[in-house]
């Protein structure tokens, strides 16, 4: 005899229906990734080709990014959302080399030619920037040599960059929208600041289920 589980529904029903809700959840971030992928294809979205050379990797069309992003996530609001914490809670500057950065309200992206680093990109807190290392994104990516990344089978470079964008977007929300969790939470700091905490929220703001990037053993065709 079915039991009763969910809100007192037969065990049944509250099996389907939790299926349906995850199968909504994952259609909609599925679908959310693949608009942003057609934005940013098109001119006002930067332009950008799944096999993109590296010479587009620049900070304008990083920068348009990870406003597509923003669109197709968050209704464009998070950016904006960011800047406002900025503004009431300030950062600090960071000296950089001879010059001297004064960190801006506006999350943005700075393409750097780190060549002896092994990173492809990171948050810096002190400048409100994510920088990419330019020198880290001439693999090849395609369907028969594809990438896992963030737990995404991706097939191109640009599928790549994205999800790596909305990765260090994580970073930037726990700093400046939970600051708390980002200077003293266990949950949060182990791992180089990828404990549960960063897995939770990747999972849950883009479907991401692993911070790994490594690539995909393809098996042959019986």
């Amino acid at each position: 005899m079915a039991g009763r589980g969910l809100c007192g529904m037969h065990d049944g029903v509250a099996a389907t229906l939790v299926y349906i809700y995850i199968y909504c959840v994952v259609h909609c971030l599925l679908q959310a990734w693949h608009d942003a992928e057609v934005t940013a294809t098109a001119d006002a979205g930067g332009a950008w080709q799944p096999h993109f050379s590296m010479l587009h990797l620049n900070d304008a069309n990083c920068d348009a990014l990870l406003g597509i992003i923003d669109m197709h996530f968050f209704g464009g609001k998070l950016l904006k959302k960011m800047v406002k914490q900025v503004a009431s809670n300030g950062v600090s500057a960071k000296h950089m080399g001879a010059g001297h950065t004064t960190a801006q309200q506006r999350i943005g992206c700075r393409a750097v030619q780190a060549l002896s680093s092994s990173w492809l990109a990171y948050f810096d807190v002190e400048d409100n920037v994510i920088y990419i290392n330019y020198w880290r994104w001439d693999k090849q990516v395609s369907a028969e040599q594809p990438l896992n990344c963030e737990g995404v089978v991706c097939i191109s470079r640009l599928q790549v960059l994205l999800h790596t964008l909305a990765h260090e977007l994580v970073h930037a929300v726990v700093f400046h929208i939970f600051p708390y969790i980002d200077k003293a939470s266990l949950a949060y700091l182990p791992n180089g600041r990828h404990g549960p905490v960063f897995q939770l929220l990747n999972k849950q703001l883009f479907g991401h289920t692993s911070e790994a990037l490594h690539d995909v053993q393809l098996l042959p065709c019986s």
